[in-house]
C-alpha cells in the first residue's frame, strides 16, 4: 500500500434548516482543520494495545520495558490520556468525540481506505469515483477551501493549507493559485518567507525521512502553521500532519506513540495561541480527524486498504466556538460529514459543494 494517509472532524444527519440556523449565526469566524494521517481509532482511545505489545515482531518496539514503563497503564482511559494528555483532559471535555471502537459506526465510505481517497472525502463532503490512487495530481472537485474562498474570504490570506504529504496539497484545490499552500519539499510561499521562520525553508531541505517517503517532519508543518495563524488570522486553516502513518508502515509501534506524545504539544500549543490572540479567541473552532484508519490485528495493524477490514473506521472531534461541550459521544457519522461540517461552523452550507454533499454533524454544532 502506498505511505500516506492522515488526520480532521465533524458529523451526524441534520434536520432540515439546521444548516440555514448555522449560517444564520455563524458560530465560528475561523476554523482550524487538523488531520492525522492514518491514526487508528484503537490507539487513540485506549492507547497501547497489550496483543501488539506483547511481540516485537509484531510491534517492532524497541526496547519493551521502557514502552512499558513510558506507555502502559491499567485501563484504557488511563493509557489514551497517558499518551495524549492536552487532547484527552482539556480539549475532548470541552468539546465532541466519535468513533469509539466498538461503538456507532464512524467510517470513510470511498471503499478505498488510503489517503488520496479519503482526503477527498474530507474535503469535498462526498467519495469521488475517479480518486483511486495516491498519485501526485490535482482533481476538478470543488473544495471547502473553494467555497470559503469564494464565499468568505477578503484576503488571499484567508484560506490557507500547510501539509507534510506532498500529494496532499494538490486535493486541496483544482487551482494551484486559489489558496496559499506549502507542502514537503518545496519552496514556501511568500506569505512565509519571513523572520524569523523563513530559516525552516532551509533545515526542511536538509533533513529527510531514511526511507525517501515524501513526508516532511511535521514539527516543521506545524511551526509553519502557527506562525501562519497569527499573522494572517486566516478564516480556514489545514494542518495536515502526517508521520504517524509513516511509523505505523514502518512497524515501530513505540515511535507512533512518541509521535502522538508530540502531536498532543502540538495540539496545546495551537490552543494557547488561540485563546492568547484576542482575535482568535472564542471565534475559533478546531476540527480533527484522519483519511483512513488501519487493520484490527497484531498482524496487520500497519496496512490499509481495500482488502484490509476495520480500516474504513475513523474518528472525528471538534472544538470551540459553535461546538457542544458534550465530550466522548456514541454517534454515528461519515468522512464525508467532516468538510460539511466544517461549513457548518462557518455560517456555509453543505450544498455549496455540490448536489452529493453529505449533511453536517448534528451533534458536533451548538444550537
Amino acid at each position: 500500500m502506498v505511505r500516506s494517509c492522515a488526520v480532521a472532524l465533524v458529523i451526524s444527519l441534520v434536520v432540515p434548516g439546521a444548516v440555514t440556523n448555522a449560517a444564520a449565526q455563524r458560530p465560528a469566524e475561523h476554523v482550524i482543520l487538523v488531520t492525522i494521517d492514518g491514526l487508528r481509532a484503537q490507539d487513540l482511545f485506549t492507547g497501547p494495545d497489550s496483543t501488539i505489545m506483547a511481540s516485537r515482531q509484531a510491534s517492532g518496539i524497541a526496547d519493551t520495558a521502557e514502552f512499558r514503563k513510558t506507555y502502559w497503564r491499567s485501563t484504557a482511559v488511563d493509557r489514551r490520556r497517558n499518551a495524549m494528555p492536552f487532547f484527552w483532559d482539556s480539549l475532548v471535555p470541552r468539546g465532541v468525540i466519535t468513533g469509539l471502537p466498538g461503538g456507532a459506526s464512524v467510517r470513510s465510505t470511498n471503499g478505498h481506505k488510503f489517503s488520496a481517497p479519503g482526503y477527498q472525502e474530507i474535503y469535498t463532503g462526498a467519495p469521488q469515483p475517479d480518486v483511486t490512487s495516491n498519485d501526485d495530481r490535482r482533481y476538478d472537485h470543488r473544495t471547502i477551501f473553494d467555497v470559503v474562498r469564494d464565499r468568505l474570504a477578503t484576503r488571499h490570506t484567508d484560506v490557507a493549507a500547510f501539509v507534510s504529504w506532498s500529494v496532499q496539497g494538490r486535493l486541496v484545490s483544482a487551482r494551484p493559485d486559489a489558496v496559499v499552500v506549502n507542502v514537503a519539499n518545496e519552496p514556501f510561499p511568500p506569505e512565509s518567507r519571513v523572520a524569523p521562520v523563513a530559516v525552516l525553508e532551509t533545515v526542511e531541505s536538509r533533513i529527510h525521512h531514511s526511507d525517501g517517503v515524501e513526508m516532511r517532519h511535521d514539527a516543521i508543518t506545524d511551526a509553519l502553521a502557527i506562525d501562519y495563524l497569527t499573522r494572517y488570522h486566516p478564516r480556514l486553516l489545514h494542518i495536515g500532519l502526517g508521520e504517524t502513518d509513516i511509523e505505523a508502515h514502518n512497524r515501530r509501534y513505540d515511535r507512533l506513540f512518541d509521535l502522538l506524545r508530540s502531536t498532543d504539544a502540538m495540539l496545546r500549543e495551537l490552543w494557547r495561541v488561540i485563546e492568547a490572540d484576542p482575535q482568535l479567541r472564542g471565534r475559533t473552532a478546531i476540527v480533527i480527524t484522519t483519511d483512513h484508519g488501519r487493520g484490527a490485528t497484531p498482524t496487520n495493524w500497519t496496512d490499509h486498504g481495500d482488502k484490509v477490514d476495520a480500516a474504513d473506521r475513523i474518528w472525528i472531534a471538534a472544538v470551540g466556538a459553535g461546538v457542544p461541550a458534550r465530550g466522548l459521544l456514541d454517534v454515528a457519522a461519515t468522512q464525508s460529514q467532516v468538510g460539511p461540517t466544517v461549513l457548518a461552523l462557518l455560517g456555509l452550507a453543505p450544498s455549496e459543494l455540490g448536489p452529493t454533499a453529505a449533511a453536517p454533524i448534528v451533534a458536533f454544532l451548538k444550537r
